[in-house]
């Protein structure tokens, strides 16, 4: 009773623990998800704070630099070509990129409404005037129109500073600083790259920066991959530059967003807009005078993960850690399983031990009864013929025959178990199989004929002849037990594929192998329920032996049973060729 509930015991251990890894699955399937969305928040904040440093940074020299050439040009215009000519001397002094100036002009309105063009030049310290060339039409558009707030041009790239007027009546116009680009694209923005957007948590996006008015014109690109598709952040590099940051968590969508200041507008002219986040400052629009050259931004700046986007990256991180924690989930399963299979074995084990041990205290007392009572008839001298002598005399060495294949088998059986090599010999078959057939059918207790058929010319094989015939005696025995007074013995080399193998038939005509019990047949102390029932000798070790002894050998056994028509045991060596 108590070994019938001990399966539905680990079977119910086994449910429950498979429902709790069901459970445990669940939760982590969910823990995974939430910690993804707050992973790809983390990162769009990480992203947005890296790419303000970074539009901050192209912002604070050209904040610098328009604010060095704010001045009074009073005095005409040779004034104003000293006044220059000093800016530009502490410009190249105190600037950490004195290269992102490469001209200066001096756009003054004439009466007629038209705007002369004149360029600074800094060795000698002088404005010369000349015709408009044709890089700069946009900026003359732009200045012809400046009290209409128009779009700062991005090509060629510059700055816009208004000189600063001593009366209402007085049209002093604007200085243009021209910035240049190559420097820009070599120097600059590799250099801020590596700082804000290449390093550390960031190490893993590619940035893309293009003329704002030409997307096309890539002035700078980290790394050798595409772009294409929607950036994670972009940001509109210069003066007032604008930064968005794209945020996905599930269905909602969220944009941060930074509006740089310019610091050529006055506070008092500022309006203050709140984000979730932060407290920008948003500036009037270009048809101020405070806020003329405070919204340029030359450039665009892109940023993408490298992975495709934020969102893809942490779906693949998503999967990665999903795949981690379902194996080892799965690990858990199996260990389970596995611990169930084994404890089912490890009972069985043990149920066949008990057999066998049962198995083989029958098998010890059975002979040893018979050999002490015919050693007391001997004693007390009720024997007195020599031919009923001699019937003692047989039946104790029958007896002790039986002792000895017992304590014979327990001995193979220890030398399986300890894996100890056999020793082997070539062996010729035809007079081996001829002495080990006799050998075995004397121990039979009834005669029982052996049809023994050997094919002409058997090659020899290697093998501890001693093992061979235990193991042949074995199925010889079997045959003996379970047929019906026909044994069939067969030996021939089967060479159609692979290397040549001599094969070992034995055959017996009985009540055959019922199908559920084939694949225990080899298990060590296994017996079937006929041999069971009908109480019939054995200790279920003979046909583990016989796989035991071939296997060393390098060889197998097979086994062919039909239900009432008998049985077959192949005994597969290879051959000494």
């Amino acid at each position: 009773m108590f070994e019938a509930k001990k399966p539905g015991v680990m079977a119910s251990l086994v449910a429950v623990l498979a429902g709790l890894l069901g459970v445990l699955g669940v939760l982590q399937y969910r823990w995974i998800g939430t910690l993804g969305e707050a992973e790809a928040t983390r990162m769009h904040r990480m992203l947005h704070l890296s790419t303000t440093g970074f539009a901050g940074a192209i912002y604070e020299p050209l904040g610098r630099l328009q604010e060095r050439f704010l001045l009074d040009p009073g005095g005409g215009e040779a004034a104003l070509a000293e006044r220059l000519a000093l800016r530009y001397q502490q410009w190249r002094a105190s600037s950490t990129h004195p290269g992102l100036l490469s001209a200066l002009y001096h756009v003054a309105p004439q009466p007629d409404g038209s705007l002369r063009l004149a360029r600074f030049h800094p060795e000698a310290g002088t404005l010369v005037p000349l015709a408009w060339p044709e890089a700069l039409v946009p900026w003359r558009v732009y200045f012809a129109h400046v009290g209409e707030a128009p779009v700062a041009p991005a090509t060629p790239p510059g700055l816009p500073v208004p000189l600063l007027p001593r009366s209402a009546a007085d049209r002093p116009g604007f200085l243009l600083l021209l910035l240049d680009e190559t420097y820009a694209a070599e120097t600059l923005f590799p250099a801020l790259a590596r700082t804000y957007l290449l390093g550390g948590d960031n190490s893993d996006y590619d940035l893309l920066i293009t003329a704002h008015d030409d997307p096309a014109r890539v002035l700078f690109q980290s790394g050798a991959g595409s772009l294409d598709g929607s950036p994670d952040a972009t940001a509109l590099l210069g003066l007032g530059g604008r930064v968005e940051v794209s945020t996905r968590s599930g269905n909602n969508e969220e944009t941060l967003v930074t509006i740089l200041r310019s610091d050529s507008v006055e506070v008092s002219d500022l309006e203050v807009r709140a984000t979730e986040t932060e407290r920008v400052l948003v500036g009037p629009s270009l048809g101020s005078r405070a806020a003329q050259g405070a919204s340029v931004q030359p450039w665009r700046l892109e940023v993408r993960h490298r992975a495709g986007s934020i969102e893809a990256a942490v779906a693949r991180w998503r999967r990665r850690n999903l795949g981690v924690s379902f194996g080892i989930l799965l690990l858990l399963g199996g260990a389970a399983v596995l611990l169930m299979v084994s404890a089912r074995r490890a009972r069985r084990l043990a149920a066949q031990q008990m057999a066998f041990v049962a198995g083989v205290s029958h098998e010890l007392r059975t002979p040893l009864a018979v050999i002490r009572s015919a050693a007391e008839n001997l004693a007390d001298g009720v024997v007195e013929d020599l031919a009923q002598a001699r019937r003692y005399g047989a039946l104790v060495d029958a007896e002790g025959r039986r002792l000895s294949a017992l304590v014979e088998q327990v001995l193979v059986l220890a030398g399986a178990q300890t894996q100890t090599p056999p020793a082997r010999e070539p062996l010729d078959l035809a007079p081996f199989l001829e002495g080990a057939v006799a050998r075995c059918q004397r121990t039979f207790e009834q005669e029982v004929p052996i049809e023994l058929r050997l094919d002409d010319d058997l090659p020899r094989v290697r093998a501890d002849a001693r093992a061979l015939e235990a193991a042949l005696c074995n199925l010889l025995s079997n045959a003996y037990k379970y047929g019906d007074g026909w044994i069939g013995m067969e030996a021939r080399l089967q060479a159609d594929a692979g290397p040549p193998l001599v094969a070992l038939t034995v055959r017996d005509r009985g009540a055959g192998i019922p199908a559920d019990e084939l694949p225990h047949l080899f298990e060590p102390f296994f017996r079937g329920r006929a041999a069971r029932e009908a109480q019939m000798r054995g200790s279920g070790l003979g046909l583990s032996l016989v796989q035991n002894m071939a296997e060393a050998h390098g060889g197998r056994v097979d086994v062919e049973s039909t239900p009432g028509r008998g049985s077959a045991f192949t005994l597969y060596l290879p051959a000494d060729v």
